[in-house]
Formats: structure tokens, C-alpha cells, sequence
């Protein structure tokens, strides 16, 4: 009678991701419904419009805080010292397509690692729930800090 209370990892990364999770096991390569976090996903690399057109504030959406940070500093420090803050280059083509590829697999990763940290008690996929899926003011304030420090960094920069 054990096992009919077990909760697989597919249950798992469905709560951990919401609506969409179906959407994901088709861009991380998974067929029929289930995941195995333990193997690489089938397909390496696939395209994720909302990445590509939204970087660091689809980070945020998908509550990737520590990786929308690192994304904005790493951007407007190479901004910066290209001297190029203020103008579309090569750069945010570079960054657009960059993202583009690797969105799916950065949120794969946080994804593993996020249903690593619970265990399969009764409160597994609630707590899941809690921590995954979106937040449209995590977009939002990934948007206005990268506004805040692009300006922080024009001043430094340009003084």
C-alpha cells in the first residue's frame, strides 16, 4: 500500500511547473508524458521565443532570480565596457539568440534542482506549487532592476 502514495517525478516537475509542463517535456525532448530528471534530456538545445525576445525578464516570470541577476550583470558589464549601454548591437542579437537556446535548459536545471530539495511527503507537491510556476511580478521587477542598474552602470561608466 506504499507505493500507491508515492508521488513520481513526473508529478513532481508537473507541480513544480504548472500549466505548461507538457509544453517543456516536448522542448527538453521527454515523450509520453514523463520526465526522468536523473538522464539528460533528449534534445540539448531547443528555441524558446519568450527567452529570446524577453531574457532577463522571463527569467524572472519563471522565478529564475539568481540567473536573471547573473544575467544582468554579466550584460551591462560587457555593455558598459564596450561602450554600447545606450544602443542595439551585435550584442543583443548575440544575447537574443543566445537565450533563445538556452532558455529551455537553464529552466530544466533549475527545475532539477528544485525537485531535488523535496522529498515525497504528503506536502511534496504543494510546496512545489508554491516555489514553481509563474509570477508576472517577478518579470516585472527583473525589468525594473535591470532599468535601475543599466542606469547605475551609465553613471559609473560614463563618469
Amino acid at each position: 500500500m506504499e507505493l500507491e502514495n508515492q508521488i513520481t517525478e513526473s508529478e513532481k516537475v508537473r507541480a513544480f511547473i504548472g500549466k505548461k509542463a507538457d509544453v517543456y517535456f516536448k522542448k527538453w525532448g521527454y515523450t509520453g508524458g514523463s520526465v526522468d530528471l536523473s538522464a539528460q534530456p533528449g534534445k540539448k538545445f531547443s528555441w524558446n521565443w519568450a527567452a529570446a525576445l524577453f531574457s532577463g525578464a522571463w527569467l524572472g516570470y519563471r522565478k529564475m532570480y539568481k540567473e536573471a541577476i547573473i544575467y544582468l550583470l554579466v550584460l551591462l558589464t560587457v555593455s558598459s565596457l564596450l561602450g554600447v549601454v545606450n544602443e542595439f548591437t551585435v550584442l543583443d542579437v548575440g544575447v537574443f539568440v543566445l537565450m533563445g537556446f538556452l532558455g529551455n535548459r537553464l529552466y530544466f536545471n533549475k527545475v532539477k534542482r528544485e525537485v531535488s530539495k523535496v522529498g515525497s511527503d504528503n506536502n511534496a507537491l504543494e510546496k512545489l506549487s508554491a516555489t514553481g510556476g509563474t509570477t508576472w511580478l517577478g518579470a516585472f521587477g527583473i525589468a525594473v532592476l535591470g532599468g535601475f542598474m543599466g542606469m547605475i552602470f551609465v553613471a559609473i561608466f560614463n563618469w
